[in-house]
């Protein structure tokens, strides 16, 4: 549970540290904003799907709950490594 704690908190962190040198400072607001929306919105779909996909494709078997999940974090860690970043300097 303490390892999950902390990718929850680098799931929720870590999208902002990333865009936060990209923005322009006027539009921190919109453009944070637009980031949030981009970690919410998944969460309500996986809220509205993951039960039937539990009880229909991973069987109603919490050991491939915990396969699957493991499986998504790795794709996602090897998405990261595809981001471009732009060194900015921050007014």
């Amino acid at each position: 549970m303490i390892g999950f704690g902390i990718a929850w908190a680098s799931m929720m962190g870590i999208p902002y540290i990333m865009v936060a040198n990209s923005i322009p400072s006027s539009k921190n607001g919109i453009y944070m904003g637009i980031v949030n929306m981009m970690i919410v919105i998944p969460m309500i779909l996986q809220t509205l799907s993951f039960g039937s996909i539990y009880k229909y494709i991973l069987g109603s078997d919490p050991s491939n709950a915990l396969r699957f999940g493991g499986m998504l974090l790795f794709l996602a860690a090897l998405a990261t490594l595809r981001i471009k970043t732009n060194d900015v300097e921050i007014e």
